[in-house]
């Protein structure tokens, strides 16, 4: 029999009698200590300016610092540059900004570059943001009025602020958007100033990084006609099925757009990366084969083709369909994108914008641990512009009639905390599972509107197949083929009306659940009850 084999150790110094020891634990110690008592004062908001509102709506807490080498030069009536000009013999040598005039110029004697292209160097992650989004150094869109003259207007920014343009990176006219290349020290200066210097700017965006919800898909089981069941779709399809002069505009990462779910009902479909009105999936080898299916079930739950055989339809399955794509082989999916399909949507008379997407937290785990009172403090106090600023957009989608409908996202915090949900101009969806309770990461919050089932829901994936999801990603599509469907029974409805009837449509007694019903939202509408009577 084997004897046990011993091993002899020796200790320098007795258990905890290492002086060196002692004194790196004790610094540790202390500094944990101050770090911690650092960030309760930030959460609690000391050494932090209150936000609060001007009269002008504007961010009226702490102002972007004025760049030391700041200079503005106020446009005149004769900064109208090009006219009955050759560009290529004007001389700049006497303009306030040669150089950015130069270059605004040359980019304009060659074919508009219409797609936003950050290298990979360019992405970054600023000091100042807890959740590490990254965001692209210099980069500034902006959004102008229809009637603008892109070329005369992006000339005239460039002379106006001669020390902070270094050139114009991109244009497209189909979505009235031009695009800036700022030195990064100015930026936030000069987002604080060209709308009020130009009145044809109506946005401004940082380019920043966003994304489609978390997903995970199983094999189909029996009885997977839940969701439909539980959103009353059967007493909803008694009423109506939808009209294919209803379109709903998805937009979303990729889609197989001849899929049987979805074939034969698409118009206008667009690929913003590609710039042309081809979408399919462009799987590169980073992605597998659930995310490459977001877009094509997501669409499928929206307006999916009814009974034919491979699986259950969408929710409105004779409503029409816009597809468009914001991905390539790349993986980018950015600001500039998705507000350039939204236009694109609404130019293109889409009645409905489905936004499956939301901003990219690289700490999501971290907030999702704090507690109520700590994340609504952080909601106050981060991305403050950037959600007035997806406020106002939002808000004119709604003037113009195009009902916009999110989803939460898949983090488990409020939902407020994405700068895209702080709003009451579109519809917040949130997600529930089969028993009807509030699914585990579903986000959350005063601002999510209606709930609806997405927890493992049936849709189309790619080639062709039928698989399931999870997600608030689920939810909102269901939610907009129902607006479409009320839209076929009242085309006038506008949001807030689209509004009541979902309220309207709650389980009495269980109203706090906000758990929607397809049918009585639209016995709401055919009753034409008075908004809240």
């Amino acid at each position: 029999m084997a004897g046990t084999r011993k091993i002899k150790t020796h200790n320098i110094f007795p258990k905890g009698k290492d002086p060196f020891l002692r004194l790196v634990l004790t610094v540790l110690t202390v500094l944990g200590g101050l770090l911690f008592f650092a960030f309760l004062l930030r959460l609690a908001g000391c050494g932090r300016p209150e936000p609060s509102y001007s009269a002008s709506n504007e961010y009226g807490g702490q102002p972007p610092g004025i760049p030391n080498d700041w200079n503005e030069v106020p446009p005149t009536p004769s900064d109208n540059w090009g006219n009955d000009q050759s560009w290529d013999e004007i001389s700049w040598e006497e303009s306030p900004n040669p150089e950015g005039g130069s270059a605004v110029r040359d980019y304009w004697l060659e074919p508009p570059t219409e797609v936003v292209v950050v290298p990979d160097d360019q992405w970054e992650v600023s000091d100042d943001d807890p959740l590490g989004r990254r965001v692209a150094s210099g980069i500034v869109n902006l959004y102008t009025e229809q009637a603008a003259d892109l070329r005369d207007l992006s000339m005239q920014i460039a002379q106006a602020f001669p020390n902070s343009v270094v050139q114009l990176a991109s244009s497209a006219e189909v979505y009235k958007r031009l695009t800036f290349d700022i030195k990064e020290d100015h930026k936030s200066y000069f987002k604080s100033r060209v709308r009020t210097v130009f009145p044809d700017v109506r946005f401004v965006f940082d380019e920043s990084e966003l994304t489609t919800f978390d997903i995970e898909s199983v094999i189909l089981e029996s009885d997977d006609a839940w969701p439909w069941r539980t959103l009353g779709a059967a007493d909803l399809w008694e009423y109506t099925r939808g009209d294919s002069s209803v379109i709903i505009a998805v937009i979303d990462n990729m889609f197989e757009s001849g899929h049987p779910e979805i074939e034969g009902k698409q118009t206008g479909n667009w690929d913003v990366a590609g710039f042309d009105d081809e979408v399919s999936v462009a799987q590169g080898f980073w992605m597998d084969d659930e995310s490459a299916s977001h877009g094509t079930h997501v669409a499928s739950l929206a307006a999916g083709t009814f009974n034919n055989g491979i699986g259950f339809g969408g929710l409105a399955p004779d409503a029409g369909l816009m597809l468009i794509q914001l991905m390539d082989e790349e993986a980018v999916m950015s600001t500039s994108r998705i507000v350039d399909a939204m236009f694109y949507a609404m130019n293109q008379g889409a009645d409905i914008i489905n936004l499956s997407l939301g901003s990219q937290f690289a700490h999501a785990e971290w907030l999702a641990a704090l507690s109520l009172e700590e994340q609504a403090i952080f909601a106050e106090e981060y991305y403050v512009q950037e959600g007035k600023m997806w406020d106002e957009l939002f808000h004119l989608f709604q003037d113009e009639g195009v009902i916009v409908v999110q989803a939460a996202g898949n983090d488990g915090y409020l939902a407020v905390i994405d700068p895209m949900k702080r709003t009451d101009a579109s519809i917040i969806v949130g997600a529930t599972g089969e028993e009807g309770d509030w699914a585990f990461f579903s986000n959350f919050g005063e601002v999510v509107d209606v709930h609806a089932p997405g927890d493992l829901i049936a849709g189309a994936g790619v080639d062709g197949k039928i698989i399931k999801m999870s997600g608030t990603s689920m939810a909102a599509p269901l939610v907009s083929g129902l607006v479409a469907a009320l839209l076929s029974l009242e085309p006038e409805a506008d949001l807030p009306r689209i509004k009541d009837a979902l309220l309207a449509s709650f389980e009495t007694g269980k109203e706090q659940l906000k758990c929607v019903h397809a049918g009585r939202a639209a016995e709401y509408l055919l009753q034409k009850d008075e908004p809240n009577a």
